[in-house]
C-alpha cells in the first residue's frame, strides 16, 4: 500500500499541467481577487440588487420626556418672554431619521429595519438574522435639536454594532450610517430661524450668551458614530477571504484528478499489472484514496505558505488551520475514490468530466468561492454548508477570528462525515460491479 502511495504521488510530481492547476493557478488567483475585490471587504460604495439586508434598530431615547426638556429652554426665563412655542415638527430628529432617511427609496431597496429592544436585537445578531445593531442614544432628540436649532452643537452619539458573519452588508450599514450625519449637518442651517426669532423679539446680546453658554456642551457639529463588532473581532481582508476560498476551490481539483487515476491506469495497463502482482481494486482504489488526501495537503500548505510571506494573510489559530486542512483533504479525497471507482467501473471518462465541470463549479459556487455567501440568493446561503469547501471556508475563517474549536464541531463532523460516506459508496460500487462480473 505504501509503495502505491508513493508511486502515485511521485506521478503527480512529475506531471507539469497537473501542478499547474492544482498550484499555480490558485495562487494566482487568490492574489488577483483578493486585490480587485478589496471593495466587497471595505466601507467602499459597492452595488448590490441580490437582495435586501435586516438592520434591528434600538430606541434608547425617550422622545416626549427629550422633547419637553428641549422646550424647558426656553421656559426657563433665559430669554425673557419667550414661552416655547417654537413648532420643531419639521426638523424633528426621529422623523428625519426613520421617515427621510431609513425610508428613502433608494435605502429601502438595499435595507430594511426593525425597530426592537437591546435584548431582542442582541438576539437577532447572535442568530446572524440582522446585519447590524443601530443604536440610537439617550438625549438623541434633545441633543439633535439644540445642534440644528441653537448656536449649541451638542454630539450625537449614534453606536453601530456590527455582525462579524455578514461583512459586506454590516459595513453596508456603516457606510449608510454615515450619510446621515450629512443629513443632519445640512439641516443645521435651519437653526438660523430660531436665531433670528430671537433677535427679531428684540434680546439683549447678553441674554442671547447666557443662553449659548447654558445649552453649548460640545463644540461639533457632526453625529458621532462608534462601530464595534458584535464579538469584538477585527474584520477579514479581501485577500483572507479569497486565499481561503480559491484555496478550498482547488481542493476540488485534487479529487478531479484522482477521479481520473484508476481509468487512466486501466487504459495504460498498469492497473492490470498491479492486479497480476497481487493487488486488489480496493487496495489500488485506497491508495488512490490517500495519493489524493496527500495532494490536497500539499496545495494547502503551499498556498498557506505563500499567502502568509507574499501577500502579509494571517491565518489566526494554527490548531484550526490544521484541523480545516485534515478534515477538508479527508472530504476530498473520499469524494475522489469515489468518483475514480465511479469512472473505472463504467470505463466511462464522462463521469470524471462531468464532475471536474460541473459538480466542481457548483460548489464552488455554492460554497463561496466565487463569491461570499452573505451576497448569495438566500436559498444557496442555507445549503452552504453542504459543499465541502463551504464548510472548509467556515473552519479557516472561524480560525482566522479565534474562535472556540466548539463553533467548528459541525462543520468538522460534517466533512468527516462525507468522507466517511463518499468511500463507503465507493466501496458498495466495486463490490457491485464485481457481482457483475461474476454473473457475466
Amino acid at each position: 500500500m505504501l509503495n502505491l502511495i508513493i508511486k502515485d504521488i511521485k506521478n503527480i510530481l512529475y506531471d507539469k499541467k497537473t501542478l499547474a492547476i492544482i498550484l499555480i493557478m490558485p495562487i494566482v488567483l487568490m492574489s488577483i481577487l483578493g486585490a480587485a475585490l478589496k471593495g466587497v471587504f471595505s466601507e467602499e460604495d459597492n452595488d448590490n440588487d441580490i437582495q435586501v439586508y435586516e438592520v434591528a434598530i434600538v430606541k434608547e431615547y425617550n422622545y416626549e420626556l427629550e422633547l419637553d426638556k428641549y422646550k424647558g429652554i426656553f421656559e426657563s426665563g433665559f430669554l425673557g418672554d419667550f414661552k416655547g412655542d417654537f413648532d420643531v415638527e419639521g426638523i424633528d430628529p426621529e422623523k428625519i431619521f426613520f421617515e427621510e432617511f431609513m425610508e428613502n427609496k433608494e435605502i429601502k431597496e438595499i435595507l430594511n429595519y426593525t425597530i426592537v429592544d437591546k435584548e431582542t436585537g442582541e438576539q437577532l445578531l447572535k442568530e446572524n438574522k440582522a446585519s447590524a445593531i443601530i443604536f440610537l442614544p439617550r438625549n438623541f432628540v434633545y441633543d439633535a435639536l439644540i445642534s440644528l436649532t441653537t448656536p449649541g452643537r451638542n454630539t450625537v452619539a449614534i453606536e453601530i454594532v456590527k455582525n462579524s458573519e455578514k461583512q459586506f452588508s454590516a459595513d453596508m450599514v456603516e457606510m449608510i450610517i454615515g450619510r446621515f450625519s450629512e443629513a443632519m449637518n445640512a439641516n443645521i442651517a435651519k437653526k438660523t430661524v430660531l436665531i433670528n426669532s430671537i433677535i427679531g423679539n428684540g434680546f439683549e446680546q447678553e441674554q442671547i450668551d447666557k443662553f449659548t453658554k447654558l445649552i453649548q456642551d460640545q463644540t461639533t457639529e457632526k453625529v458621532n458614530i462608534a462601530v464595534r463588532e458584535v464579538t469584538g473581532e477585527d474584520s477579514l481582508t479581501s485577500f483572507q477571504y479569497y486565499s481561503v476560498a480559491i484555496m478550498t476551490m482547488f481542493l476540488l481539483y485534487a479529487a478531479s484528478i484522482g477521479g481520473k487515476a484508476l481509468i487512466e491506469e486501466k487504459n495504460e495497463f498498469t492497473l492490470q499489472r498491479l492486479e497480476v502482482s497481487g493487488s486488489t481494486i480496493a487496495k489500488i482504489a485506497m491508495s488512490n484514496f490517500f495519493r489524493i488526501i496527500s495532494i490536497a495537503i500539499i496545495q494547502s500548505i503551499i498556498m498557506i505558505v505563500f499567502s502568509s510571506v507574499a501577500i502579509s494573510v494571517l491565518w489566526g489559530d494554527v490548531k484550526t488551520v490544521l484541523v480545516a486542512m485534515l478534515c477538508s483533504a479527508f472530504a476530498v479525497g473520499g469524494l475522489g475514490v469515489l468518483v475514480s471507482v465511479l469512472t473505472l467501473v463504467t470505463d466511462r471518462y464522462y463521469i470524471a468530466n462531468i464532475f471536474e465541470f460541473g459538480i466542481v463549479n457548483l460548489m464552488a459556487l455554492v460554497g463561496g468561492s466565487f463569491i461570499p455567501v452573505e451576497i448569495l440568493p438566500k436559498a444557496l446561503q442555507k445549503i452552504n454548508f453542504i459543499a465541502i469547501n463551504g464548510s472548509a471556508i467556515n473552519i479557516y475563517l472561524n480560525g482566522m477570528k479565534y474562535r472556540p474549536m466548539e463553533e467548528n464541531m459541525r462543520y468538522i463532523l460534517l466533512l468527516i462525515g462525507m468522507g466517511v460516506l463518499f468511500i463507503l459508496c465507493a466501496g458498495i460500487a466495486l463490490k457491485a460491479s464485481k457481482k457483475r462480473r461474476v454473473i457475466a
